[in-house]
């Protein structure tokens, strides 16, 4: 259950950023960072009554109101992409994030110490790399376009939380596989028939718990089977998509 704020100001923001790109016939390069200073940061907090327990307007639901607070986000992108022109079949992408989100409420950290040095709803540091393999184009053959896909998806723990009345918790990091395939059917005329995908997602049915992800607090049994708290993430998943042309 989220509430509003009658009480909100505007937000306002001042945000620098530098970035440089490199770029040749095979490959890109770039790299990013940035700072953005927000004043009257709107976020979410769990709400507690007057004797320091937590509300539930809904009964078994954590409630959240939202508030304002002078904020600072800074971190930076890297971003790497390779397709050599001696090997026009290979597709190589590979790219990793940072923020960080600290909360600049001087009284709010006077009353919480550490516990409110963050904001919340931050996402952790991500890498994703991308191997992309294609057939080579053939004009009289009846398959086109081709392709052999792999994922890898890495999330480090989350560690920077906003941690007042326990509104957020730290986040386990987690790896995540992926593959997928695809090609085109044409007619002997040329003239595309259908198209086949594939894709599976998560394929080692990795447990994570996502930190952006509200279900990880949510809460309906006393006792888990697998000792886990909260609700995870999907496991393995496996999707099929035909497309036929008319």
């Amino acid at each position: 259950m989220y509430l509003g704020n009658r009480g909100f100001q505007p937000e306002f923001s001042l945000q620098e950023d530098v970035g440089v790109l490199w770029k040749s016939a095979g490959w890109e390069a770039s790299a990013e960072v940035f700072h953005n200073y927000v004043a009257n940061f709107i976020y979410q907090a769990r709400l507690f009554d007057a004797q320091g327990q937590p509300v539930e307007v809904v009964p078994g639901n954590a409630t959240y109101q939202y508030q304002q607070a002078a904020a600072r986000l800074y971190g930076g992108e890297l971003a790497l992409n390779l397709h050599p022109a001696a090997l026009p079949w290979l597709s190589w992408r590979t790219g990793a994030a940072l923020v960080i989100g600290r909360n600049d409420n001087s009284a709010l950290r006077e009353r919480v110490g550490a516990a409110g040095r963050y904001l919340p709803l931050i996402p952790p540091a991500q890498a994703r790399t991308e191997l992309r393999l294609t057939a080579p184009a053939r004009p009289a053959a009846r398959l086109a376009g081709t392709y052999l896909r792999l994922t890898l998806e890495g999330t480090a723990p989350q560690n920077r939380f906003y941690a007042v009345d326990g509104a957020e918790t730290a986040t386990a990091g987690y790896l995540l596989l992926g593959a997928g395939v695809g090609t085109t059917l044409r007619t002997a005329a040329g003239r595309e028939a259908v198209q086949v995908f594939v894709q599976v997602d998560n394929v080692l049915d990795t447990a994570y718990q996502a930190h952006l992800n509200r279900l990880k607090y949510f809460e309906y049994y006393a006792a888990s089977p697998t000792g886990r708290r909260g609700i995870y993430n999907p496991g393995r998943n496996v999707g099929v998509k035909v497309v036929v042309p008319f």
